[in-house]
């Protein structure tokens, strides 16, 4: 930097701020090291007092571009054992060309540092790229048959392997297209997910960027642990299309791929190579909003039914990419609903900002714990709208959980509709939470504007005598035409040893010998599957 005077800057100016060094006017160098951002560089010089280079220093590098030189003259590319993959030689004489224009006598001793760095690592890459006499076998790693990502927003990129060998590491270069990013988490490391077909205690995996802009990637285990199964996913890459990426398709491929056993055995796969197709909307956000949520299933059935409004994206709701949209799109939809965790940095910085605003939310009634230890928790739906689905996160105390029924099912009861206009789906996340997912295939409404829609039978271990607050979170509501409505959390009381009603039982439903009522109040024949008021009590069946 010349300025005398320190510009300003952003703090993501620079990705990093230990290791390069800083040149600046020795006048103002006091200056650098006092400027914001500025400061936080570790190493910083003044311009014409760097350290130059000692006579062994540029004897060492100039022995390693002859080192260098020999490898690639005497180097034949081909596919032959021995021989060096077609491309290899272009690539390693390249970085060989850019060291020798930097060479001189009077170097600096950080760029010899910097050379002798470089034509090291090009050395490796190079040898790496020669053909091995290897154990051929069907063990293989592939992409999924389809990819698909948004400009601006994170999508997931899994990693399959299918061998016939017990497998114990495996290592890859990935070459990604321009403008596509690995995500890092918070502390600046790759963000690789390994899968359920090992464990982080038993598998590492580590990443780095070579020469030639590929990301090597490689998965070990101390232990030689074998990885369980013969197919599926190995791993996962959250990558990241920046939001100028051109939108259509882009190649990604695996290459120097390399497997083994515990045994040491090399097996050399196949290179692997596959399209991206990049678009400005991400799939399953159906409703283009930045959020992924039961909204966008209401979207979905509007394309099933054919009357979807302008803006809906098809592309988004065709999740297999088939170029048409059917039921089985809805399902791929709520497993991805399900299983989701919470939306990633870059969805959260597209999405717009609380979605629809009006008075459509759900509340909570309050349970008492009584007789077996069990309760029924009312869900109260208020809307000004149409309302058409819903989904949440439901939060218990410990010592609580949903009772099941005679087959093991979930005691949960829908209300203000019929489980023929009505679905539920379920799954519990890792943090211990259900999340409860209802939609409809054709978008049928919730009747009325207030009242119990859900009813969740609770049982408890009976060990606490506390009160203990059930909440719900992450609550979204849609509409038929996919307007996304975030409702504030929810919360209320369970009660363990006093029995002050749940809301939704009135003196009327405890009158009559042998009445039974559903918990909308209606009157029954007979005692039906889940929770029944009889003679005022409630009771599971």
């Amino acid at each position: 930097m010349y300025p005398t005077t320190p510009p300003g800057i952003n703090a993501n100016t620079f990705p990093y701020y230990d290791t390069p060094t800083l040149h600046v006017p020795a006048s103002a160098k006091a200056a650098y090291t006092k400027a914001d951002i500025w400061k936080n560089f570790t190493n910083i010089v003044a311009i014409g007092s760097e350290p130059k280079a000692t006579a062994e220093q540029i004897a060492a590098l100039d022995a390693l571009i002859t080192r260098a030189l020999t490898l690639y003259n005497g180097a034949v590319e081909g596919n032959e054992p021995g021989n060096y993959r077609p491309g290899a030689k272009a690539a390693f004489k390249a970085v060989i060309d850019d060291v020798q224009e930097r060479f001189s006598n009077n170097m600096l001793a950080e760029d010899v540092e910097e050379c002798m760095d470089l034509l090291n690592m090009a050395i490796n890459s190079f040898r790496n790229k020669q053909v091995k006499n290897d154990t051929q076998t069907d063990n293989t790693l592939a992409f999924a048959q389809s990819l698909k990502a948004a400009a601006g927003a994170e999508f997931l990129l899994p990693i399959e392997m299918n061998n016939v060998n017990a497998i114990s590491g495996v290592q890859f270069d990935l070459y990604l297209p321009e403008g596509m990013l690995l995500s890092k988490d918070e502390y600046g490391d790759y963000d690789i997910q390994l899968s359920d077909r090992t464990t982080v205690r038993r598998h590492t995996v580590s990443a780095r960027v070579m020469t030639d802009g590929a990301l090597r990637v490689v998965v070990s285990s101390q232990q030689n642990y074998t990885f369980t199964g013969n197919s599926g996913t190995l791993l996962t890459l959250p990558l990241y299309p920046q939001s100028t990426m051109e939108t259509g398709d882009h190649d990604v491929e695996l290459k120097n791929i390399i497997l083994t056993d515990p045994q040491e055995t090399r097996y050399a796969a196949p290179d692997m190579k596959s399209v991206i197709t990049v678009s400005n909307f991400s799939m399953g956000d159906v409703n283009n909003d930045g959020f992924i949520d039961v909204a966008d299933l209401s979207g979905v059935v509007c394309f099933i039914l054919e009357n979807a409004g302008e803006s809906l994206v098809f592309n988004a709701a065709d999740m297999d990419g088939n170029g048409v949209v059917e039921i089985n799109d809805y399902s791929a939809l709520v497993n991805v609903i399900l299983n989701q965790s919470v939306p990633t940095a870059s969805m959260r910085h597209k999405a717009k900002a609380g979605g629809q605003t009006a008075d459509n939310y759900l509340t909570i009634g309050n349970a008492v714990v009584e007789g077996e230890h069990e309760a029924m928790l009312p869900i109260l739906l208020n809307n000004v709208t149409d309302i058409c689905g819903f989904q949440f996160d439901l939060y218990l105390p410990d010592g609580y959980s949903v009772a099941t029924d005679d087959f093991d099912d979930l005691l949960i009861d829908l209300s203000r509709t019929t489980t023929r206009r009505h679905s539920l789906s379920l799954r519990k996340l890792e943090n211990g939470a259900l999340r409860i997912l209802c939609s409809s295939t054709t978008n049928a409404l919730f009747s009325g504007n207030s009242g119990v829609v859900l009813n969740i039978g609770l049982t408890s271990t009976g060990t606490a005598t506390d009160d203990y607050t059930v909440s719900l979170r992450n609550v979204v509501l849609t509409d038929p035409q996919a307007t996304r409505y975030a409702a504030d959390d929810a919360q209320a009381q369970l009660s363990q040893d006093v029995i002050d009603g749940i809301g939704s039982l009135t003196p009327a439903l405890s009158k009559g010998e042998g009445a039974i009522y559903n918990l909308s109040g209606q009157r029954l024949g007979k005692m039906q599957k889940g929770i029944n008021i009889v003679n005022g009590k409630k009771i599971l069946k």
